[in-house]
């Protein structure tokens, strides 16, 4: 909710300034920020939404871990494969650059094997292991809960992190939203449809550069 908020009222700042976006598109909470920006959702409905997430993975236990590295996703997917039951690729932020997701014990392994590999590996400051198998149970709640969103056509083309497309009218339902608390964020794509749409200024919008 506190990413959520601060994102908001920057976006509003940034309005208040007369600056309007083309497109928006946001990295996994990031996206109900662009979802609201974009009129898919009210302020009210949206911050209702990422409190629920949020409410619902706290009362998960702590097991999870996740895990930065400097590895493309197809070599990631390899690397994966003896821990696929219980590790994610939660996100591919770049060409070079995967996050992984799962069962604290898997992580460490996984790094490991990383590193033994002279892969570039950094652990992640994180209470849970977002987008992975860990946060399973929840998904059918939180689906609940999304059903009382009366979710509208977006204003504001989106860039949905679960394609890296523009998010069409008709994809937007709380079965959406479900499937983008547990699935990959495809940030990396995201990125490159936007480019290849002839986008050349790019504004972060967070509580730091990235």
């Amino acid at each position: 909710p506190a990413l959520f908020a601060l994102e908001i009222a920057l976006a509003e700042q940034f309005k208040a300034w007369g600056i309007e976006p083309d497109f928006v598109m946001g990295h996994s909470v990031g996206e109900y920020v662009a979802a609201c920006v974009a009129g898919i959702f009210s302020k009210e409905e949206g911050l209702k939404l990422i409190a629920e997430r949020g409410r619902l993975m706290q009362e998960l236990p702590k097991v999870g871990a996740m895990l930065a590295a400097r590895i493309g996703e197809t070599q990631a997917l390899e690397r994966l494969a003896p821990y696929a039951e219980e590790v994610s690729i939660a996100a591919v932020n770049g060409p070079r650059s995967v996050v992984f997701s799962g069962k604290k014990e898997k992580i460490d392994a996984l790094e490991r094997n990383l590193a033994a590999a002279g892969i570039g590996v950094q652990a992640l400051n994180v209470s849970h292991a977002f987008h992975s198998p860990l946060m399973d149970s929840i998904l059918s709640p939180f689906e609940e809960r999304a059903h009382s969103i009366p979710f509208k056509a977006p204003r504001i083309p989106v860039i949905s992190n679960l394609t890296g497309r523009i998010l069409e009218s008709g994809e937007i339902s709380a079965a959406y939203w479900r499937r983008h608390l547990r699935e990959t964020v495809r940030f990396s794509d995201g990125i490159r449809s936007l480019a290849d749409m002839g986008c050349e200024i790019f504004t972060e919008l967070g509580p730091k550069p990235v």
